[in-house]
């Protein structure tokens, strides 16, 4: 066959790989049995929820949550489970609130806590996104990231998933056995909603369409509705990838000039490229939708 026909055949091949939907789904903070007696059952819930679905995911634990012996078991089921655990930090402080050397001492206690845990990788999710209001804290960091074998764990999909789940928490306890499915709705809606608009902001603002990193918490939303989620995620053509593959995708090595640094990365590219990218859909996170629930 002749070169020309083979390398159309080949781009014809490729095209629906380059151009699908893919993510990982990334968990930040860890339950806490000292004050969610749930913990336990709800971190199961989510565990077999992606384990019946084949979806490896990350977790982000921080110390001030899993730090005593039931809430470290409940970070190793994770790894245990082959999920990727990365850090958190020790007390998830904002690294504005913090010396650049008070930062990286914390970024080293949750270092000490978690690096035995099973599928431990060194990869830092900053607390609240958050990697530095001043360029010597933003460069102190990244230094001594690229010094220890650590690199940064961005995100490219932003939900608000802590909010729906604090409004879900408050609705039942002002309310048990109270009908929850248009809770479901609206969130699974909100879900899909903001990935939709992510993959739009990156193929504006890459030219392509990346191995998204989704940000979810734990948290009771996320253990009664992720199954929900997942299949509505698939029905819009979403496919998942593990941790390990989305993270190697060369826009999680990108960085961005501007300060405040951090949040989304492609928010961060954008502006950086002078574009002032469009509000996402909630951008409330969903006060309005839940005010107008009842929740």
């Amino acid at each position: 066959m002749p070169l020309r026909p083979l390398f159309l055949l080949a781009a014809l091949l490729l095209a629906p790989a380059l151009n699908a939907q893919v993510l990982s789904f990334s968990f930040d903070d860890g339950f806490d049995p000292r004050v969610q007696p749930e913990a336990a059952e709800w971190n199961a819930r989510i565990l077999r929820a992606l384990e019946a679905e084949g979806i490896k995911a990350a977790l982000f634990p921080a110390g001030r949550f899993v730090d005593s012996i039931e809430g470290l078991a409940l970070v190793r089921a994770w790894g245990e489970a082959g999920h990727t655990i990365g850090n958190h930090t020790d007390s998830h402080t904002d690294i504005d609130t913090l010396t650049l050397d008070a930062f990286l001492a914390d970024v080293e206690r949750g270092d000490r806590l978690f690096r035995a845990m099973p599928r431990f990788k060194p990869r830092l999710r900053f607390p609240y996104l958050r990697e530095g209001a001043t360029a010597d804290q933003r460069d102190g960091v990244r230094a001594w990231l690229a010094r220890n074998g650590y690199a940064p764990a961005p995100i490219s999909i932003m939900t608000g998933d802590g909010y729906y789940s604090q409004r879900l928490v408050e609705g039942l306890r002002a309310q048990p056995g109270r009908d929850t499915e248009p809770f479901r709705r609206a969130y699974v809606k909100h879900i899909v909603e903001r990935a939709a608009h992510a993959e739009r902001l990156a193929r504006d603002t890459l030219g392509r369409s990346p191995a998204h990193v989704m940000l979810l918490h734990t948290n009771r939303a996320n253990a009664m509705y992720l199954p929900d989620v997942i299949a509505a995620l698939r029905a819009q053509g979403w496919k998942f990838v593990d941790a390990d593959t989305a993270f190697a995708d060369p826009l999680y090595r990108m960085t961005s000039k501007g300060l405040p640094a951090g949040s989304n990365i492609v928010v961060e590219l954008a502006r950086d490229a002078g574009r002032t990218p469009p509000r996402p859909p909630e951008d409330d996170y969903g006060k309005a939708t839940l005010d107008a629930l009842g929740y």
